[in-house]
């Protein structure tokens, strides 16, 4: 006959931890540490974060530029000669600026076939191509507008203080463009108060400059160069004769270092830290400084003779 283990009545021994009486939370001292030590990190990082990011998006700026010159050079290649500045003269005062032309050496081959060259800029059948955005012609790091509105121009002192008083009843929208970072180099003279035939730069109205006449060496030539878009919005397109700063939307010129606090907005500046880029007739990429002496930085906008 099997028998049951015979059963335990002794009393279990439960062993507890005792509860620690030095549990507790932070005290504001030990919080003012934390958050001055996270205050610290994020001093150092931010900042480095920030730089990293312009460095990126001034190789992309770079890479740009790149292939504004690429795209020109093998325009010239092709034709002999750069394209104008833009057209204000002819039976067609069209209107069109440099970029415009070279738009199949940019890879827009689609968008250059839409292009009515015979017509005006400002014609109904060029009115969706007027406001296209090309990424390849937007610096990143400036904020350029998609695309602004281009109104007449107002020559008279009377018209200026008049429409400073009344905008709406005097400023006269003509249509929209789009934007873009980069202008033609014109030369050392406002083009906005120059003849445009008479520019020292690569790029003129009404007339194409050809390689050949560059005496001063394609790179010790400036070709193309950037300018935000809060000194004065440019576009790629072009502009009509009777756009206002017309010239200036598409060229500009080289007379103070860029970004300079006096510099009139036709000139180069750009947000890049301590410098402007552009590109040479020759290709290569430039970061100009703005400290670069100012009798250097005109002669580099020549073509052909000192300023």
């Amino acid at each position: 006959m099997n028998r049951s283990a015979p059963i335990d009545f002794s009393p279990k021994v439960v062993t507890r931890w005792p509860e620690s009486s030095s549990r507790r939370g932070l005290t504001i001292l030990e919080l003012v540490i934390v958050l001055a030590g996270v205050t610290l990190l994020s001093a150092i990082a931010l900042p480095a974060l920030a730089r990293a990011r312009e460095a990126a998006r001034r190789v992309q700026c770079t890479s740009n530029l790149r292939q504004i010159g690429l795209a020109l050079i093998n325009y010239h290649d092709t034709h002999r000669m750069l394209p104008p500045g833009w057209f204000e003269s002819g039976t067609v005062s069209s209107g069109w600026g440099w970029a415009a032309w070279i738009l199949p050496e940019l890879g827009q081959q689609r968008l250059s076939e839409q292009v009515r060259y015979d017509l005006p800029l400002g014609a109904e059948e060029n009115r969706t191509l007027r406001t296209e955005s090309l990424s390849v012609l937007r610096c990143p790091t400036d904020h350029v507008p998609v695309t602004f509105s281009l109104e007449r121009e107002r020559h008279s002192e009377s018209e200026y203080q008049a429409s400073a008083a009344q905008v709406d009843s005097v400023s006269e929208p003509l249509f929209d463009l789009a934007g873009a970072s980069y202008v033609g180099v014109f030369g050392t003279e406002d083009p906005d108060t120059t003849e445009g035939t008479t520019g020292t730069g690569m790029f003129l109205a009404d007339r194409s400059i050809r390689f050949s006449e560059v005496r001063d060496g394609l790179s010790q030539t400036l070709l193309v160069g950037e300018r935000t878009a809060r000194q004065l919005p440019a576009t790629w397109v072009g502009v009509p004769p009777e756009g206002e700063e017309g010239p200036g939307r598409v060229t500009g010129f080289v007379d103070l270092p860029p970004n300079h606090p006096r510099a009139d907005e036709c000139e180069f500046s750009s947000r890049h830290p301590h410098g402007t880029q552009f590109i040479a007739a020759d290709g290569h990429h430039l970061f100009i400084s703005d400290a670069i002496d100012r009798n250097v930085f005109r002669e580099l906008a020549t073509r052909s003779e000192k300023p």
